[in-house]
């Protein structure tokens, strides 16, 4: 029979004889433990506070102690299951003369060393864990009615039981790639009743490992939950752990090659707690494992300050290894990061769940009875850990009732995860390896991230420092990484973080002239870049062409919102042709990535070389030349003619010696 099916058997609060009926009768006798004091001192009173239903109006009640027993004596003795060996008893009385005046029956003795002198007294001399059987009789006790088995703590002098009780909030991914928050019903609720817990018992030490992902998306969506949880971290009896922002696969990002990331994960996810609660700071040094970790990620982790992991037995843990209540040595890839393991039982994790059958404050005071047992003997530097499951809801309720028995029993003693680790005992002669586990593959993640980062650094070069485009870029491409997420959500996320850098890009433009001419050998590029985003943008502009020289080239500009900036770029053509292409184009200051469309031309040189200068002047002077030759001569041919005219006709007037005729010789005789 299994524990859990003996205390639903024990529950009934009939004799063991009777337990096994099928379903009890809701109008039969019963007796029920309200409120007990667990634990008593010598010369100390005990006072069981008891809620006994439907009895006959003659109804008789006692109380009978037993002897000592151990975990499996209690165990036992929850099954109905009893020491053969009384060591004292209460006289049995009617049970309307124990009835308090808010019907419950009180009943109460005082526990003493030496024999009883009072009917009121029972010798309890020894420290140990003593079953109580309480019945309701008829009277005279002809008939047994109903029965209930509590039981009587006598703590040894300083023993100690550590007791730390952890409290995870995982959380899928709650936002949204186009960045709307939504967390899940169940995430809520969960931190809702973690909330409710601290604020019901406040002097609680308690450790909480809330994923900081779905802390940032209650902040825009549930602020007065993050108040509670605010508050209660800052009364300094709650430990925040640190977690990855988002829920990941250490060993799956190894073997991608995102070390890194996971430090960024860690990083970005402390963050977030102290954002999210009120400056609290978060603990480091312990991992609590919510996924599969292999040597390699163990080694990984202990370069980043893990030196303690809470490991879940069914995660990784090689076969053979077990739970423990103590720390013991982990095995890692590195030898030279020494690390400890935490293994919780996992009956302890099923016992967090209140048993059906049972009332709150019978599960509890019977868990917390078995804890206590560990106190003894060879027990100490022993502890126990309380790790609900972060798949099943909490029961808040029970935890409460856990709480008030821890509070009330003298050997265990709650507290955070940090002075629990420092108040047990480590076991050096166990130790826990992890196995190698295969994750997901992340490849395409890997990709696909380091050119979105990429793209971002650049395009944060053009931007005024502290611009709003970027809030929530990192966020969104973390939680690109959660282990939670299909391959095709974990892209949406990194398309949705690339969208969000489109409107810059776009919004960059140039405007050149098709032709540009320039009238000599050297000239000024008129450039007109435009900015339609609602910030200035800084941008480099590039002017590429194989026969330019170009003076001041990747020349960075900066935009004005909703505007646009003349830029003249001077240039010197290199050779002597007259039209050839010219490319600008825009990008950013760093990275040199591209910036809205490039800008081609043609450009005109019209203006003339050195050589050309020489040519044109040489064939200038050889073309004045000949002009001044030639009108020379034919001035000389003007005047020959009107001499040789002039000589022929005489005074007759037969010849003009300006007509232009070639002179004649005079005749000889």
């Amino acid at each position: 029979m299994t524990t859990l099916a003996a205390l639903a058997l024990a529950a009934t609060g009939l004799s063991a004889a009777t337990a096994g009926a099928a379903t009890p009768d809701p109008a039969a006798p019963s007796v029920e433990l309200a409120a007990p004091t667990a634990a008593v001192e010598l010369n100390a009173q005990a006072r069981y506070s008891l809620q006994v239903a439907h009895a006959p109006d003659d109804a008789e009640i006692d109380l009978v102690v037993y002897t000592p027993v151990n975990l499996d004596g209690v165990r036992s003795a929850e099954r109905g299951e009893l020491p053969s060996r009384q060591i004292g008893f209460l006289p049995r009385l009617p049970v309307e003369s124990f009835r308090q005046t808010d019907g419950t029956v009180l009943l109460t003795f005082t526990v003493v060393a030496q024999v009883p002198q009072f009917d009121h007294e029972i010798k309890v001399p020894d420290p140990g864990i003593y079953p109580v059987r309480i019945r309701i009789l008829t009277q005279a006790g002809a008939t047994e009615l109903a029965r209930t088995i509590v039981f009587l703590e006598r703590p040894p002098p300083g023993a100690t039981l550590p007791v730390a009780l952890v409290l995870g909030a995982p959380g899928r991914p709650a936002t949204a790639p186009d960045g709307t928050a939504n967390p899940a019903p169940a995430d809520i609720e969960r931190l809702s009743a973690i909330a409710r817990l601290i604020a019901d018992r406040p002097q609680l030490p308690l450790t909480i490992a809330p994923r900081p992902e779905l802390l940032d998306a209650l902040r825009r969506t549930r602020s007065g939950l993050l108040d509670q949880l605010a508050l209660a971290a800052g009364r300094g009896r709650v430990q925040v752990l640190a977690r990855t922002y988002v829920h990941i696969d250490v060993p799956a990002m190894i073997a991608a090659n995102l070390v890194g990331e996971v430090a960024n994960q860690l990083a970005l996810g402390e963050r977030a707690i102290t954002d999210t609660l009120g400056g609290a700071l978060s603990e480091r040094s312990v991992w609590l494992s919510d996924g599969p970790l292999d040597p390699g990620a163990l080694a990984a982790l202990g370069r980043l300050g893990v030196q303690k992991v809470l490991l879940r037995s069914d995660e990784g843990v090689a076969s053979g290894n077990g739970p423990t209540d103590r720390p013991v040595e982990l095995t890692t890839a590195d030898a030279s990061l020494p690390m400890q393991a935490l293994v919780p039982e996992p009956e302890l994790t099923t016992r967090l769940e209140h048993p059906t059958g049972l009332s709150l404050v019978v599960a509890a005071h019977r868990l917390v009875t078995e804890l206590a047992t560990r106190g003894f003997g060879p027990a100490i530097g022993r502890g126990a850990l309380l790790v609900p499951a972060e798949t099943t809801p909490l029961d808040e309720p029970f935890l409460r009732a856990i709480a008030d028995a821890l509070a009330g029993s003298r050997i265990t003693t709650p507290l955070t995860l940090n002075d629990y680790l420092r108040e047990t005992v480590v076991d050096h002669t166990r130790s826990v390896k992890v196995t190698a586990t295969k994750g997901i593959d992340l490849t395409t993640y890997a990709q696909g991230l380091f050119v979105t980062r990429i793209a971002i650094d650049h395009l944060a070069s053009t931007l005024p420092r502290g611009t709003r485009l970027f809030d929530g870029l990192a966020g969104m491409m973390t939680m690109a990484g959660s282990s939670d997420l299909s391959a095709s959500e974990r892209q949406a996320y990194l398309d949705a973080a690339n969208a969000r850098l489109l409107p810059v890009r776009r919004a960059i433009s140039a405007v050149a002239r098709e032709q540009i001419t320039l009238a000599g050998r050297t000239g000024t590029l008129p450039i007109v870049v435009s900015n339609a985003f609602s910030e200035p943008v800084s941008v480099r502009v590039h002017v590429d062409s194989s026969k330019l020289t170009v003076t001041g080239n990747d020349r960075v500009v900066t935009v004005p919102a909703h505007g646009s900036l003349d830029v003249g770029i001077t240039v010197e053509a290199r050779t002597s042709a007259w039209r050839f292409p010219v490319k600008v184009d825009l990008t950013t200051p760093t990275g040199d990535d591209s910036m809205g469309a490039p800008v081609l031309f043609d450009l005109r040189v019209v203006g003339l070389s050195g050589l050309g200068i020489g040519v044109s002047a040489a064939a200038g002077f050889v073309l004045f030349t000949w002009w001044v030759t030639h009108a020379r001569a034919r001035r000389r041919r003007k005047r020959h003619i009107g001499h040789a005219g002039q000589g022929a006709s005489g005074p007759s007037g037969l010849g003009d010696p300006t007509d232009g005729g070639a002179p004649t010789e005079p005749l000889v005789v």
